[in-house]
């Protein structure tokens, strides 16, 4: 994963790559993403902005329109 952020683009995997350890590793053992230690519990960012926000509010705003 550390080398797909590599600040040089040149150095970084290609997808073909990557696609392929993911195919491995999943055929392997699929329950060894699920049970890796460092991941943790998905949280949101309580101060991002997310567009589906704005979208959501637009839509209760207006919900009353007629056709």
């Amino acid at each position: 994963m550390q080398k797909c952020w590599h600040p040089d683009p040149n150095k970084r995997p290609p997808v073909t790559d990557l696609e392929y350890k993911i195919r491995k590793l999943l055929l392997e053992d699929p329950c060894k993403i699920m049970k890796s230690p460092d991941i943790g519990p998905i949280t949101n960012n309580p101060h991002a902005i997310y567009k589906s926000k704005t979208f959501k509010n637009l839509i209760s705003q207006n919900i009353t329109l007629e056709f």
